[in-house]
């Protein structure tokens, strides 16, 4: 089995958010149940939903962890560079390496995203998260190629995002992301065909910029 990914400092709302994790990660959105976590934590289910309003509200919340996890996971592995596209390089090779060291963020937030369907807060956080991502992106494009057109930086920015989305959806369906989860025969071999796609990407985005 992987080890267990810890989402933030130990409190009662950190707790509760990486218990939450752990079940989205083995059993899906639909066997997230209140009460077990509640029950996990060691607090009844009225002091969960003080925290946390609701199923949706608490996904909500899960996802700003997500994000923050991604967030420290980027820290300190680049700086924007005037003219250079190593920032924008290292950002991807950061989400290559996420599907080796952290799988379960990439199931977690494959599930959320399918869910989202049906759950418009859900929604509305993702289009927010993804919004944010994609303006991090142009900025990193822009800063390499500062006399691209902004219509085509945006492009090629919203163009990585569905990009990455895809290939975790991909890898979702066709199992292989179960493979690096469990750490399973023929991981190693995914990994390297993830870091072949994304160098792949990354070229020809830096291609089109040049």
């Amino acid at each position: 089995m992987p080890a267990r990914v810890r989402l933030a400092p130990p409190s009662r709302r950190a707790e509760i958010l990486d218990i939450a994790f752990q079940q989205l990660v083995a059993h899906g959105f639909e066997g997230l149940r209140i009460r077990e976590i509640a029950q996990s934590v060691g607090i009844n289910q009225a002091t969960l939903l003080y925290h946390f309003g609701d199923k949706e509200e608490l996904i909500v919340a899960l996802v700003d962890d997500l994000i923050s996890k991604f967030r420290s996971f980027n820290e300190g592995r680049f700086a924007i560079e005037p003219s250079s596209f190593s920032a924008f390089e290292a950002h991807l090779r950061t989400l290559r390496d996420l599907f080796s060291s952290a799988p379960e963020i990439y199931v977690a937030l494959n599930e959320i995203s399918v869910r989202a369907l049906r759950h418009p807060k859900i929604a509305a956080k993702l289009r927010a998260v993804e919004d944010d991502w994609g303006g991090f992106i142009a900025t990193l494009l822009s800063a390499a190629a500062p006399h691209a057109e902004a219509k085509k930086v945006a492009a090629l920015a919203l163009s990585t995002v569905i990009f990455v989305r895809g290939l975790n959806a991909k890898m979702t369906g066709d199992g292989t992301l179960t493979i690096l989860l469990e750490r399973g025969t023929g991981h190693r071999a995914i990994l390297k065909g993830v870091a072949a796609a994304m160098n792949t990407f990354i070229e020809q985005v830096v291609a089109a910029l040049r």
